[in-house]
C-alpha cells in the first residue's frame, strides 16, 4: 500500500522537521514517521529518524547557506 512505511497495511505519515536539533547541533534536521493504525495516525506511534539514527553515517551538521536547499516532491 503506498505510504505505508512499516508494511503493517495502514498508511503512514513521513514528515520533515527541518530545525530540529540534533547531538547539539541546532538546526541540523530530522524526520518523523507518524505510523497509521485503524483509528489514524497516531502521535504516540512515531519514530524520530535523524542523522544520529542507526545505520546513517554521516554525522548530524547544521545546514548551511552552502548546501543546496532540499528539493520539495511536485
Amino acid at each position: 500500500m503506498p505510504g505505508d512505511v512499516n508494511g503493517d497495511g495502514y498508511r503512514d505519515a513521513v514528515l520533515p522537521a527541518p530545525g530540529a536539533n540534533v547531538a547539539g547541533k541546532a538546526g541540523a534536521g530530522a524526520v518523523v514517521v507518524l505510523y497509521g493504525a485503524k483509528s489514524g495516525l497516531s502521535a504516540s506511534r512515531r519514530a524520530d529518524i535523524t542523522q544520529n539514527t542507526g545505520g546513517c553515517r554521516a554525522p548530524p551538521r547544521r545546514r548551511t547557506a552552502s548546501m543546496p536547499r532540499p528539493r520539495r516532491p511536485i
